[in-house]
């Protein structure tokens, strides 16, 4: 859902009485299944926790995250599936900051970029740290 596009935003209670109808409509379990959140989305952490949702807060680190990501991407850890429609739209449009560049910072551009990051939250968070990928100098 993206408020930008449908100029509307949802409440935090909308989202998760979304993922409710998600994970009812997959057939899973909250007490089993984890949510990786962005660490700074902590009114929406406490609706999930209110209503019986795991949530695991991301590792956000965007520059190491990105090279965890591209790490499990070089060794086929990760694959999608035809299906992941947005991230396939997202991986052909992700570009760097050019004011940042400028300032010789790596920064990505923040803007279509949910997949991306959803992305990025599961593999810094889960795989990288299971797969000892996850520190770079």
């Amino acid at each position: 859902y993206s408020g930008r596009d449908t100029a509307k935003q949802k409440t935090d209670s909308q989202f998760r009485e979304d993922l409710e109808e998600f994970y009812e409509r997959n057939h899973l379990e909250r007490a089993i299944v984890r949510i990786i959140l962005d660490p700074a989305a902590a009114s929406f952490k406490a609706e999930l926790k209110q209503h019986g949702f795991r949530v695991k807060p991301a590792r956000n680190d965007v520059l190491n995250g990105i090279r965890a990501q591209m790490s499990a991407m070089n060794v086929g850890t990760i694959k999608w599936t035809s299906k992941a429609v947005n991230t396939f739209k997202e991986l052909n449009s992700y570009v760097w900051d050019k004011v940042a560049a400028g300032r010789g910072e790596d920064k990505p551009v923040k803007e279509h970029d949910h997949a991306m990051d959803a992305d990025r939250y599961f593999v810094y968070t889960v795989i990288a740290t299971k797969s000892g990928f996850t520190k770079w100098k």
